[in-house]
């Protein structure tokens, strides 16, 4: 383990123990998740360090170090002499400190677990998108065609929403805009009106238009500069927010990215949508 203490400066050390028990008052135990021992001929943590994160040490040297836990307090232990006092640290697991404080850690983009937005979120963000156009004929219209957008926030309940939904789908009726993409257009065509999903003569993965289009990996580097789509785009928006330049920015990339399955289109998906919707209007 390494850190950095506040007081002690660079410090290296062990997990001798877990659930390590430094006090018992009254009937009660006081465990804390780690005892670290500091390494031989190291600082040793003091007074002053609490706060420090520890870190499991890299093995190479392109690795990074990998919080751990949090510091906030001291086990020391005296010589066999008495002259002397060795200081082992009592810190806590990140998890737990997050878990108290009601906080979660940002991770980088793709690293943690995948948060499925499912019906309930699409059709939320839908409803309450609408409440902020600002009013005029903008905010009446979407007023007036909400049902046609989602759901209104009374009705925005899983279980409401799913029944509304298999009534469509089952029916063969209008099943609002929100979450198309994923209820209807990525079906099969025989089990739902409208599905657009072919099957492969493999019988593998099913594949259709609208899987590229649903999602697009803004936050991939590119291998010649490392700078990511979406910095790309803003840097110059005329230019690099076109379908010509994002095909070849998936061609630098290579596999799995080259693949037409991943080439997420998403803003061009929603480009298309406006443009109709205009006419429309």
């Amino acid at each position: 383990m390494v850190a950095h203490g506040a007081h002690s400066g660079e410090l290296s050390g062990r997990i001798q123990a877990l659930f390590y028990r430094y006090k018992s008052v009254g009937g009660y135990e006081y465990v804390s998740d780690f005892l670290i021992a500091p390494a031989a001929g190291t600082a040793i943590t003091q007074p002053g360090d609490s706060g420090t994160v520890w870190h499991l040490a890299p093995r190479l040297e392109s690795d990074r170090p990998l919080p751990l836990a949090v510091e906030w307090g001291g086990q020391s232990f005296a010589f066999s002499s008495g002259a002397q006092r060795l200081n082992f640290a009592l810190p806590t697991t990140l998890s737990n400190v997050c878990h108290l404080l009601n906080v979660e850690l940002v991770q980088e983009h793709n690293t943690g677990v995948m948060p499925y937005w499912g019906q309930t979120g699409h059709y939320s963000i839908a409803s309450f998108v609408a409440s902020f156009t600002g009013g005029g004929k903008l905010g009446t219209l979407i007023d007036a065609n909400l049902d046609r957008i989602s759901f209104a926030r009374g009705d925005l309940d899983a279980k409401r929403i799913k029944a509304a939904l298999k009534d469509a789908r089952d029916n063969g009726d209008f099943v609002p805009l929100a979450d198309v993409p994923d209820l209807v257009w990525k079906n099969f065509p025989n089990s739902v009106t409208g599905g657009r999903d072919n099957q492969p003569a493999d019988h593998g993965r099913s594949t259709d238009p609208e899987h590229p289009t649903h999602y697009a990996d803004i936050d991939e580097p590119r291998p010649s500069d490392g700078k990511t789509l979406r910095q790309l785009s803003l840097a110059d928006p005329t230019t690099n927010i076109t379908v010509r330049f994002w095909q070849a920015f998936y061609d630098e990339c290579g596999n799995p990215s080259s693949s037409p399955t991943r080439r997420g289109l998403l803003p061009f998906r929603v480009w298309q949508f406006y443009d109709a919707m205009v006419p429309a209007v």
